[in-house]
């Protein structure tokens, strides 16, 4: 896989910036102060099962923020099916509503920006798909990620759900059921394991989703993948014209194990600690946030991150510039926004 990591940056590009929130909302409140810019327009998705009136309270009317109408909201489960939907609702949404953005960044509400919103901009403007595309999947291997896409996983129904299960006999049990149950079918698109979390050129997009028109199929076959999350988009993004695009993590990771202090994978700065979630990042984690040059990182803590945040945002220095705010009417459902007709795709 070839990639430009490093096209000269521009001037900032027209941003349609994601968020998958489900907790903390005053957490979001203050990511979503960070990015608004003229040229920013933030669509939020709230967690079905989160009730929404607190996120929207501590989002005060800020411009430029869309919130996903309750009919668009995904109950999600973690390492299911539903977190794909979420996020091609988010996707659709913004396409739609956002015509003139060139770039679109997917975060959690437990992201922040690690630079000022300007220069993040300049540096999307670069011919760079900045996703984490790990390795190509085997569907006949022996390596643990291979044997993943070889069986149905029973992770969507919340008593097999490692997240919702009353019970940890119910999770082992679903897991054996589903190990037993073998994927009669491959799709045909190579399958590729990387990040969940991206920031990707309309291009691009463009093309994701008319593949997933022409060939529901395709997409249909990750309803039953282990964190398919981490799939769809690696995978898809794959196979349009921008492959080639793709960002190239410089160190060659084959032989290494995880750096403990963290990296940068495609659009997000992120340190892991041997779970399955990331490590909370904390102030002892800036300098080495600052050297990755990532525009965005992840996971923080409203308390636990706190200091490190505070950093962040004094960095960033907001100046005046960074103060003018969009010319919308605020956070808003999205049904009030125009609506642009995607040809050959099918909305929700």
């Amino acid at each position: 896989m070839t990639a430009g990591n490093g096209d000269e940056p521009g001037s900032p590009v027209r941003m349609a910036v994601l968020i998958m929130a489900h907790a903390h909302p005053e957490q979001v409140g203050r990511l979503v102060e960070r990015l608004s810019a003229p040229f920013v327009d933030i669509y939020l998705h709230i967690d079905r099962r989160t009730e929404s009136g607190p996120f929207l309270s501590a989002l005060g009317g800020r411009p430029g923020c869309t919130v996903l109408p309750d009919r668009d909201r995904v109950g999600v489960l973690w390492g299911g099916f539903s977190v794909v939907q979420a996020i091609l609702n988010l996707v659709r949404t913004a396409r739609r509503g956002s015509p003139a953005a060139e770039r679109f960044c997917l975060l959690s509400g437990a992201d922040y920006p690690a630079r000022p919103i300007h220069a993040i901009a300049r540096e999307m403007a670069g011919d760079v798909e900045y996703i984490d595309v790990e390795q190509k999947l085997d569907p006949k291997g022996s390596r643990f990620c291979d044997t993943t896409i070889q069986h149905h996983h029973l992770g969507n129904f919340r008593l097999f759900n490692p997240r919702t299960s009353p019970s940890g006999h119910l999770v082992t049990w679903g897991a054996m059921l589903g190990g037993m149950l073998p994927r009669l079918r491959q799709p045909a698109t190579d399958l590729y394991r990387g990040s969940c979390w991206w920031a990707l050129t309309r291009t691009a997009i463009d093309e994701i989703l008319a593949l997933i028109a022409r060939q529901p199929g395709e997409l249909a076959w990750f309803r039953k993948a282990v964190v398919p999350d981490e799939l769809v988009f690696p995978s898809f993004v794959m196979a349009t014209s921008r492959r080639d695009r793709v960002w190239r993590d410089p160190v060659d990771r084959g032989v290494l194990s995880e750096p403990d202090e963290g990296r940068r994978l495609g659009s997000h700065f992120i340190r892991w600690g041997g779970g399955i979630s990331p490590e909370i990042l904390t102030e002892r984690d800036h300098d080495a946030i600052l050297a990755s040059g990532a525009p965005f990182i992840r996971k923080v803590d409203p308390a636990a991150s706190r200091a490190l945040l505070d950093a962040l945002d004094a960095a960033a220095g907001r100046g005046p510039a960074d103060a003018i705010l969009s010319e919308s009417q605020g956070c808003r459902p999205a049904s009030s926004r125009a609506r642009q007709a995607e040809p050959g795709i099918h909305n929700r």
